[in-house]
């Protein structure tokens, strides 16, 4: 059950930046703060880490820019 659970967590959070980067007209440079927004209870760094999570994995395709905060 918990590793069920931890694959879903991995699949929302895809969900997730696929849906933000409709929502932003396919624009190739997403800033991480429209990222943070859905994760209210999480902070910046919380949330680079899933998106550096779901880049490694091969679940979305770019790089994270700390000195722009965007994701690219």
């Amino acid at each position: 059950t918990f590793l069920l659970w931890e694959r879903l967590q991995v699949i929302a959070y895809k969900n997730v930046v696929k849906k933000i980067y409709s929502l932003t007209n396919q624009n190739t440079r997403i800033p991480l703060d429209l990222l943070v927004r859905p994760f209210n209870a999480m902070d910046n760094d919380e949330v680079g880490c899933i998106l550096a999570n779901l880049i490694s994995q091969g679940f979305i395709k770019g790089y994270i820019s700390y000195e722009k905060e965007t994701l690219v």
